[in-house]
């Protein structure tokens, strides 16, 4: 599919903001943000996560932007196992 179709799909989409139901999550959750120009995430969305789900874990990826794999995806898999390891010991 070509980009600009997915483009104009993303443009057209409606936002919703579940901001509100965070705090319901009771599962460990991974915050992964772009550091990057062209970062999905905003500081300010990454902050409204930490105040309304004070038990995620969040990592920058400093030189990321939307496609967090980009430039390593090497990076990006360590901070998943990491997640997951701590998960699985009980630590997240």
């Amino acid at each position: 599919m070509p980009l600009s179709v997915l483009q104009a799909i993303e443009r057209e989409a409606d936002a919703k903001d579940y901001t509100n139901h965070l705090s319901s999550i009771e599962v460990p959750v991974l915050i992964v943000q772009g550091g990057a120009r062209g970062a999905a995430l905003s500081a300010t969305d990454l902050a409204a996560y930490e105040t309304n789900l004070p038990s995620c874990k969040t990592v920058v990826m400093e030189d990321s932007a939307h496609a967090l794999w980009e430039p390593s995806p090497t990076k990006l898999y360590k901070v998943i196992m990491q997640f997951a390891r701590e998960v699985a010991a009980g630590e997240a």
